[in-house]
């Protein structure tokens, strides 16, 4: 094949060059009559392959055609049209052609390996691996066939196969870098990572400055708790590759692992003189603050990540959690609106503030924001949803129920809308009959949400049924430990049915509940008051 490349070079240099000195398309043609068959190929070839270079591929596959009627003969070129057929996705036209190569060449290996190649686009990895097997038979120190035989027999499962493979690479290599890397990831990811260790290693002592090998190890280490041993990995990249920030943040993430959260600190603070702009290093930095409580910075650093940075999200969740931490609701709000610019306001931006609204009991300015939202965005399920909470806790309960029935009967698998809106209606003693129709469709979509549960057991203490009331609520709560409206059910249960010991033991524990909180949302307080009061029966 090598002299068949010469002459196509030879005579392209040719043509080329006459073309140059003037010559018109007449002395062209003339040129090719005095070319024999094969010649004539190969200019033509040669053709198809610049065109192909110019992406102007009907031409380049015209071109290609009239080479191959030149010299039928030619492996070469029967294999070059199982390529360029291949382009468009036409595998067995692909495979014909590609046999017809295999008839002038059977022993060519890169010709079987094409065949394999193409069996696995077609998705037939069992005659890919074949072919791949024959062509090994020809040439067996060929690296890159041990990895792609590994890959299809990974393809069908057979992980061992692929391992099989690749040790045999090993055998018959000196320096097999791609088999070993192949194996070592394998490994990886069966999660058996001493024996990835084993390989990267060999890896390293051929290739110690490696750095996908170097984080890899890092990372494994990583997951094996081995702190010290990752610390000393990313120390060395951080040396090897200053410019990179990954190796930092990884040395300071590593410091966090082993608890030494002042080193971490140490290292972000270092680097963030370097990287003043890089987001992760600031949001990691932020983090770290709020970890020692020292929410003044951490609300600095996390301020610094952009809206056009992945971690925009975590980081205005954190912020806005230090201003409701400081009881600055009003702030959180507006920070909101300061740090997504207009355009970019979601149905989850305005959810988030109408939610910080909610919470600090802004009642009408948090109608006011869910309405906006719903003339930018239409009637959005979470937004109405939102909007008669809302408009209950304002005390209008007609336009709020009014509300609800709409969600579900645009959408009657909406589980927790069906549960507001049958418990509330038992709050209210609004048609007992009807709310358990609600709760009863919540509980079937969704039987494992403590929440929907407590509901059922309420239902159930309303008509007086304390026993099977109990008996949800005890559910409910091993469904959703230490929920303090279901600890306060248990006890009103436990107290109908003259279990003033119990009754008394849960009314204490939602005290000591609500009492941990530092910052109290109003149903906090308006709990932490009903058990008061109930405790003063005892």
């Amino acid at each position: 094949m090598k002299t068949v490349h010469s002459t196509m070079i030879i005579l392209v240099m040719a043509i080329l060059a006459s073309s140059c000195g003037g010559a018109s398309k007449t002395a062209t043609s003339a040129y090719l009559k005095k070319m024999n068959g094969k010649q004539n190929s190969y200019y033509y070839f040669m053709m198809a392959q610049l065109l192909n270079r110019q992406e102007t591929i009907d031409e380049s596959d015209l071109m290609l055609d009239m080479a191959v009627k030149k010299d039928k003969d030619s492996a070469y070129l029967w294999a070059q049209k199982a390529i360029s057929v291949a382009r468009k996705s036409n595998w067995d036209e692909a495979l014909k052609f590609a046999q017809k190569s295999m008839e002038k060449d059977p022993n060519n290996v890169e010709i079987l390996i094409l065949l394999g190649k193409l069996y696995a686009a077609k998705k037939d990895p069992d005659m890919a691996i074949a072919y791949y097997k024959k062509a090994l038979e020809q040439d067996r120190r060929n690296e890159e066939l041990y990895n792609i035989m590994a890959r299809e027999y990974l393809t069908l499962g057979l992980q061992n196969n692929a391992i099989t493979s690749l040790n045999a690479c090993l055998d018959e290599i000196s320096e097999p870098m791609g088999c070993l890397y192949y194996l070592a990831t394998i490994y990886l990811e069966q999660k058996q990572h001493d024996q990835a260790l084993k390989y990267f290693d060999m890896i390293q002592e051929a290739d110690p400055e490696n750095p996908k090998v170097l984080q890899t190890v890092g990372e494994i280490y990583l997951q094996k708790k081995e702190y010290v041993k990752a610390l000393e990995i990313f120390s060395q990249l951080k040396k090897l590759y200053p410019q990179d920030v990954t190796y930092y943040i990884r040395t300071g993430l590593t410091y966090y692992e082993l608890k030494q959260i002042d080193e971490a600190i140490t290292e972000f603070l270092d680097v963030v003189k370097r990287f003043p702009e890089s987001d992760r290093i600031n949001y990691f930095l932020g983090l770290l603050y709020l970890e020692k409580k020292n929410l003044p910075e951490a609300f600095k650093y996390l301020d610094r990540v952009g809206e056009d940075s992945p971690l925009f999200k975590e980081a205005l969740s954190r912020l806005l959690y230090i201003l409701r931490e400081k009881d600055d609701v009003k702030a959180a709000v507006a920070m909101i609106d300061q740090k997504i610019s207009k355009k970019n306001q979601t149905t989850e931006s305005y959810a988030l503030k109408i939610s910080l609204l909610v919470y600090a009991a802004e009642y009408r300015q948090a109608l006011t924001q869910v309405n906006e939202a719903l003339m930018m965005f239409g009637e959005e399920e979470r937004l109405s949803f939102q909007r008669a909470i809302i408009l209950d806790r304002l005390g209008d309960w007609k336009e709020a129920k009014r509300s609800l029935l709409e969600i579900v009967t645009k959408n009657p698998d909406a589980d927790d809308v069906l549960n507001y809106l049958g418990y509330t209606m038992l709050e209210k003693k609004d048609d007992l009959t009807e709310a358990s129709q609600y709760i009863f469709k919540a509980a079937k979509l969704k039987p494992n949400d403590g929440h929907i549960t407590d509901s059922v057991g309420w239902y159930y203490y309303q008509k007086g049924d304390y026993q099977k009331a109990l008996g949800h609520l005890l559910r409910a709560n091993r469904q959703s430990p230490n929920e303090p409206a279901i600890l306060e059910h248990l006890a009103d249960v436990c107290f109908q049915l003259k279990n003033k010991r119990e009754a008394r033991g849960y009314y204490e524990r939602v005290l000591l509940l609500i009492e941990k909180i530092e910052k109290k949302s109003a149903d906090d307080k308006k709990i932490l008051e009903s058990i008061k009061s109930k405790l003063g029966q005892f």
